[in-house]
């Protein structure tokens, strides 16, 4: 499976040839995005490239995500934006200790994968995506495998 999403993002971004969808030069997004099994707030800043930078703060759910993510923006439709994204961060958590108090835990963690942003109009989108992340707790060793996810962006400037 690690082989198949590698070779899906290579030739991916291998293959685009133009930059990120036009309408979202410069622009910023602040929206709700979800990865299983967090959701939480979201921004974007749209650069004048292909690249653009994320920040989740995955605040709503058992395990919280804060997260960064550098998306490559492929050339689709005109109300469609697949892109490609790669994610480094922290996921916390709360364990319980011997004398029954609670110990907040953080540890790393790393992704990437393909997702594809649809236009409802020029300043609203909806997100879907797919992809690989890793991560390591002491108690349950290291935890790798699909991610998968949604979110919704509004975006102005």
């Amino acid at each position: 499976m690690k082989k198949l999403i590698v070779l899906i993002l290579f030739f991916g971004i291998n293959f685009s040839t133009t930059a990120q969808h036009a309408d979202l030069y410069g622009k910023y997004g602040i929206g709700a995005q979800a990865t299983f099994p967090v959701f939480g707030l979201s921004f974007i800043m749209n650069t004048n490239s292909p690249i653009s930078v994320q920040a989740i703060l995955g605040l709503f759910g058992g395990l919280k995500l804060y997260s960064g993510r550098l998306l490559y923006r492929m050339p689709g439709p005109e109300n469609l934006s697949p892109y490609a994204y790669g994610l480094i961060g922290a996921w916390s958590y709360h364990s319980s200790t011997n004398d029954g108090s609670k110990k907040t835990k953080i540890v790393p963690a790393y992704g990437g994968g393909l997702g594809l942003e649809y236009f409802r109009s020029e300043n609203l989108a909806l997100n879907l995506e797919i992809g690989y992340g890793a991560l390591k707790f002491k108690r349950y060793r290291k935890l790798s495998g699909i991610l998968y996810g949604g979110g919704i962006h509004f975006y102005f400037g």
